[in-house]
């Protein structure tokens, strides 16, 4: 559980910087250590700190990528893009970076640009499970479902039993109509649950998919109360939307420090 290991993630951050001094990669696990919740989701400090690693150590494509998510959650998406291909230019070889700037794509809404470079990355790598994902959640955005649901299959397939991506399959099957293969992957992470933590943004995802709104507002209520890391993304994930309008929603973001407009975010930071 997040709760657990964030707390240590951040000591461990902290401790660095005290015995390392100023180094961008301890500032790097700084910022790195909000995206999970540590800091309190303080989104300014962690962008200050992801802004130090950069000028501390220019060359390390991890400050870079990191970076983009958080501008990425800020709806920052132009300067998320930017990072998240100067993380790639610096590691060309490292197939996760280049995943990361088609996920900016995804969340930026430039979906078919998107699934062109997630279509050339499943051909460069195709047993990567992260190149499957990217490319099936493009699929999903842009209405192309039975085919976002055998690509997501295949994430999932090549994940080798991790539940990571198993929810976004359950959420394409609901968006695609199949309601009974939906409900099999929640009853299938509620039996994992028994056994293992299975973080309550899961389930909230699978029902979205599936146009409960109520249990997808509840999970995501969930996730709060149990400092859930991927809650922070339901700011720019798409699958989200429908549920925008509702106050709950509005409120969740609010607690997160994401409810004010992306334009006066970047005025406040300069």
């Amino acid at each position: 559980p997040t709760a657990e290991c964030v707390p240590r993630l951040e000591a461990a951050a902290r401790r660095a910087l005290e015995v390392g001094g100023e180094r961008g990669e301890t500032h790097a696990s700084l910022g790195f250590a909000v995206l999970y919740g540590g800091l309190g989701w303080d989104w300014e400090r962690g962008e200050r700190e992801l802004q130090r690693a950069v000028e501390l150590s220019p060359s390390y494509a991890n400050a870079h990528a990191w970076r983009a998510q958080i501008l990425s959650i800020l709806g920052r998406h132009d300067e998320a893009l930017a990072e998240a291909r100067r993380a790639a230019e610096l590691d060309p070889l490292n197939p996760f970076l280049a995943v990361n700037v088609a996920s900016r794509l995804y969340y930026a809404r430039r979906h078919e640009e998107g699934l062109m470079l997630a279509d050339r990355l499943t051909r460069e790598t195709p047993d990567y499970w992260l190149c499957h994902w990217i490319r099936g959640l493009m699929l999903s955005a842009t209405g192309r479902h039975d085919a976002a649901v055998a690509t997501l299959a295949r994430a999932v397939e090549l994940h080798n039993g991790s539940l990571e991506c198993l929810p976004d399959l359950g959420a394409a099957l609901g968006r695609a109509g199949r309601r009974r293969e939906a409900d099999d992957v929640l009853a299938r992470l509620a039996a994992e649950s028994r056994s293992r933590y299975v973080p309550p943004y899961s389930f909230a995802l699978v029902q979205a998919g599936l146009g409960n709104r109520e249990r997808a507002l509840s999970g995501r209520e969930r996730a709060w109360t149990e400092r859930d890391w991927r809650l922070a993304w339901i700011a720019p994930e798409p699958s989200f939307d429908s549920l925008r309008g509702e106050p709950r929603f509005q409120a969740l973001l609010a607690r997160l420090g994401l409810a004010t407009p992306p334009a006066r975010r970047a005025a406040i930071r300069r």
